[in-house]
């Protein structure tokens, strides 16, 4: 029975605790197989179990490999378990690929067990030759085998299961496109074919001794299909497990101008981005410099879009040209420290930017249903009081992820990506947390304001009529006048109010417009396997979504008010009054 594998993937291989570890410099070099020396463990009549002594030892030998026939299946067949540890890939114009890897094979065979209470040897450490060892055929390559360290060896414990470690380089067939763009993606596979009654098991690639060279692995993921059923229930014949991996060619950053030289998708969407960084910084610096130039800006209800516009211009400034830099210039370049201080600041800008618009749509809500006292309360006093409390909600929001600070982007640099490590529990507490409950907050707050904002239209038309009835302006005395008077002012008040709740339902459109890919990608990642979750560049791709929600906010706050609108204008075209 054969079964087919495909290897190029996902997963961490497995450790044999207090095994031999195995040092090499480079996977090709020949390995050194050292005993763990660090501790020893005692068996309860005093034995040294790692170092037992001679007499022990080969007395097990006799009594294992006396009668020992390593052509014979082992009894009730094998479940084999593969791993292997990515070290390095390169592909040659040829169309071949060479991948470095540390190779593991580990099965159980019942022949091999003993009893550690009678004979106190922890394991064995056995030449592969004296072993049944299962045999590995590479299928999509020049030769049906590896190159691999003749030092290789087998350690058995004593509850049956051996595993065989070596070092070994596998060449495949792999075409790579040159002429595509250097961020495309592209497939490369190992292709096995092995012997077992039982199956393998396979346990995937570990990248954690992947180091981010020529290539990047962008994607691993795993499939399993069964080809054939054998005529015994009790046997599976033909299980079928395909990994595969996508590759992305490192990019230099001399190569910048060249990045532009891909697809229409990779350009636009890079050429979108940087619009919306340059955007965002430009638009949110005009509202700081129309807050300082111009007094007219300078009024208390303005304060929450001051302390907002400092968010979004630190979002331009710091997390859009790393962002851009990272999609422009994948692998991530920065190193983990970077990456911590990345996401570090996107939790706190983000957390901040949400609760400053809640806090914008309470104020309106104060205003429209508590106008006579609220209204005399907002002075600068009071917002400062309030912002400050607001951002002092933002930092212990944050506190949790702070606590895995040690652990923050490490698996996700090791990928190539600087990205906030991943669980269901934690995907489902931000889709809540940060974007579903907090836009349900804001539309039944916005609701509220709409409902009012209706009443008094009908209450003001109901009272234009009843003064028109009554002769308006040319009516009796000094009451008619008083009456105009009133009306008037209502009306002014009304379309202020108006295009305060317009600008408001605007910033919160945009919010969920932004923020509406990425809560949707990230609350779905968190239910897929790990191998199988989407390439972590679209992700990356939904977060430069949420930035350019920054850009759209001095945009909206020139739209709707005229304050503001004056205040870009003048410094816009300063130069005019300075030549007059």
């Amino acid at each position: 029975m054969n079964v087919s594998i495909a290897l190029s993937g996902s997963y961490i291989c497995e450790v044999v605790t207090d095994a031999p570890r195995f040092l090499t410099e480079r996977a090709t070099t020949e390995i050194q197989i050292l005993s763990e020396t660090n501790r020893t463990i005692s068996h309860k009549n005093g034995t040294d179990l790692q170092n037992p002594p001679l007499s022990i030892r080969s007395t097990l030998w006799s009594n294992l490999f006396g009668d020992y026939n390593k052509n014979l299946y082992p009894d009730g067949g094998a479940v084999i378990l593969l791993g292997m540890s990515l070290i390095d890939v390169d592909i040659n114009p040829e169309g071949f690929m060479d991948a470095n890897v540390w190779a593991k094979l580990s099965w159980t065979d019942n022949r091999l067990k003993w009893d550690i209470d009678l004979t106190p040897v922890e394991f064995m450490t056995v030449a592969e030759e004296n072993v049944w060892k299962p045999e590995i055929f590479l299928l999509n390559g020049p030769k049906p085998s590896g190159d691999c360290s003749k030092l290789g060896s087998v350690l058995v414990t004593p509850d049956g299961n051996v595993s065989w470690t070596s070092s070994c380089v596998y060449r495949t067939f792999c075409v790579w496109n040159y002429a595509l763009d250097p961020c495309e993606e592209q497939s490369c596979g190992i292709e096995f074919e092995a012997w077992s009654k039982s199956g393998v098991i396979d346990k995937g690639f570990d990248l954690k001794r992947y180091v981010q060279r020529k290539y990047n692995v962008t994607r691993n993921f795993a499939r399993k299909t069964v080809l054939e059923t054998g005529n015994d229930n009790s046997i599976q014949f033909g299980k079928s497990v395909t990994f595969s991996m996508e590759l992305r060619k490192n990019v230099p950053i001399r190569q910048i101008f060249k990045l532009f030289n891909g697809n229409f998708g990779n350009k636009l969407f890079l050429t979108c981005a940087c619009l919306s960084a340059i955007a965002a910084i430009v638009g949110n610096g005009l509202v700081l410099l129309a807050w300082i130039f111009y007094k007219p800006v300078r009024k208390p209800q303005n304060s929450y879009l001051l302390s907002l516009a400092v968010v979004d211009l630190l979002v331009g400034v710091i997390l859009c040209p790393t962002m851009i830099g990272e999609l422009g210039w994948h692998p991530w370049r920065w190193g983990r420290e970077w990456c911590q201080i990345y996401l570090l600041a996107d939790w706190l800008l983000t957390t901040s930017s949400v609760l400053h618009l809640v806090a914008i749509s309470m104020d309106r809500y104060h205003v429209i249903f508590d106008t006579a006292t609220y209204t005399r309360r907002r002075t600068f006093p009071f917002f400062l009081r309030r912002i400050c409390f607001l951002w002092t909600v933002t930092f212990w929001l944050i506190t949790p992820p702070m606590r895995d600070w040690g652990g923050m982007g490490e698996r996700s640099v090791q990928l190539g990506m600087c990205l906030s490590n991943m669980s269901t529990e934690l995907s489902v507490h931000f889709a809540f947390g940060s974007f579903v409950l907090p836009v349900a907050l804001l539309v039944g707050l916005r609701s509220l304001g709409g409902w009012k904002a209706a009443a008094e239209v009908r209450e003001i038309a109901e009272y234009w009529e009843q003064s028109e009835s009554e002769g308006g302006l040319y009516a009796e005395g000094i009451s008619v006048i008083i009456i105009g008077k009133t009306v008037e002012d209502e009306v002014s008040k009304f379309k202020r109010s108006r295009r305060a709740a317009k600008m408001l339902g605007l910033i919160i459109g945009a919010y969920i417009l932004t923020w509406l890919p990425f809560t949707v990608e990230y609350a779905i990642s968190g239910f897929i396997p790990e191998g199988n979750r989407p390439d972590p560049l679209i992700s990356a791709a939904t977060v430069a979504i949420c930035y350019s929600n920054s850009a759209f906010n001095p945009a909206i706050y020139a739209y709707c008010n005229p304050d503001f609108r004056k205040g870009f204008i003048k410094l816009v075209m300063f130069w005019k009054k300075r030549k007059n």
